[in-house]
């Protein structure tokens, strides 16, 4: 039931009372579903940011396969290894536009529709961007350890980026994991994905990173109580911005004081 609407004015105005304007780089979290019913949804939420940025400014989002990784480490195939190798010979090769996240899907593949996006070339783990910084952004990413510095989290670190979350909370934030790769402290694993390889069908493996997203959240509450972090509302739906390159040093001092393998080093 819809208990409170946003119209696009209001939303606009809201952007602008905290903060958010011409030339800034925003890396944007919206979960719609978690949100007040903000009028045209997803378009007037996208359009208003880039609005609120202008030409000068750069919006990026983060896109995670829904399907397009290992199947042995899906949840909701009980490590079924019979299944899993059927799902891997059978995957559809991977679309920039075409394939669809699983995470805050309304407005990543809406986003993903307007002229002049961006894309990242990875198959389960890419980023989107709209802006001057669109192709610098996105310019290059590796395949193996898809977050770390060989990708748009360390350009945004560099360029001090700002971090918009809408509705969701701090363990969907590609940014932070930076910290993780930093640290070093997190095991490695092998992932995969389909790819076209030349024309080609290629079931490709890659090594990445075991994250612990859901630390991230504690990380959150740091940057919370130090006041890094500027709370408002759309609404009812909570809302936090956040400079990119001040949560990935906490989230680094984070994880080397307080992960396992830290005790030993």
């Amino acid at each position: 039931m819809i208990k409170n609407i946003i119209t696009r004015k209001e939303f606009g105005q809201i952007l602008a009372d905290n903060g958010i304007g011409a030339g800034m780089i925003i890396e944007a979290y919206i979960q719609l579903d978690k949100c007040d019913y903000v009028i045209g949804g997803a378009k007037t939420i996208i359009e208003e940011i880039m609005n609120a940025i202008g030409y000068t400014g750069t919006m990026v989002m983060n896109i995670k396969s829904a399907t397009n990784y290992e199947p042995s480490y899906w949840k909701n195939l009980g490590q079924n290894l019979d299944m899993a190798k059927v799902i891997r010979k059978d995957m559809p090769i991977y679309s920039k536009k075409e394939s669809d996240s699983y995470w805050q899907s309304d407005v990543t593949n809406h986003f993903k529709s307007y002229d002049g996006v961006i894309f990242s070339n990875h198959p389960a783990n890419a980023f989107v961007a709209w802006g001057k910084y669109a192709k610098f952004l996105c310019n290059r990413q590796s395949i193996h350890f898809a977050l770390s510095e060989e990708s748009c989290c360390a350009r945004l670190y560099e360029l001090r980026a700002s971090t918009l979350l809408i509705g969701c909370d701090y363990s969907e934030v590609a940014s932070l994991n930076l910290a993780q790769y930093r640290s070093d402290t997190s095991p490695i694993m092998l992932n995969g994905s389909v790819i076209e390889n030349a024309g080609s069908r290629t079931w490709k493996k890659y090594l990445d990173l075991n994250l612990d997203c859901v630390k991230l959240n504690d990380v959150g509450k740091i940057l919370e109580s130090k006041k890094h972090s500027k709370i408002f509302y759309v609404g009812q739906t909570k809302c936090c911005l956040y400079r990119c390159d001040l949560g990935v040093d906490i989230a680094l001092k984070y994880f080397e004081t307080n992960s396992l393998l830290s005790k030993y080093k």
